[in-house]
């Protein structure tokens, strides 16, 4: 059951972890650079949530894609897999082909 809202969001300014229902949350805290707060997505799951994984700044995803990325993780749960893991393997592939990519100019100098 979902309990945020895009106005609600916005509105909210409390220090802590605000559910939206099934492992997502919108977590606030105090932002170091500036008098303000910054919002960003978790996901949590897991004997009392105590496994969490992050989705992003509420100013780069949107509920809509919060959610769905949640789902995602769920699914990958569900198939006996640990979300953060998995995304982490993928990063790390993606560094290693990025890292034995060559540049154009490299090549051109062969």
């Amino acid at each position: 059951m979902s309990k945020l809202n895009a106005l609600k969001i916005k509105s909210i300014t409390k220090i802590g972890m605000h559910s939206d229902g099934d492992g997502l949350y919108l977590k606030v805290q105090p932002s170091t650079k500036h008098n303000s707060i910054n919002k960003s997505w978790i996901f949590r799951w897991g004997a009392q949530g105590k496994n969490t994984m992050g989705l992003g700044s509420e100013k780069d995803i949107l509920l809509k894609e919060a959610r769905e990325l949640a789902s995602e993780c769920r699914k990958k749960l569900a198939h006996g897999l640990n979300p953060k893991d998995e995304r982490d393997k993928i990063h790390s592939e993606l560094r290693n082909a990025k890292s034995k990519s060559i540049s154009f100019k490299e090549e051109s100098e062969r």
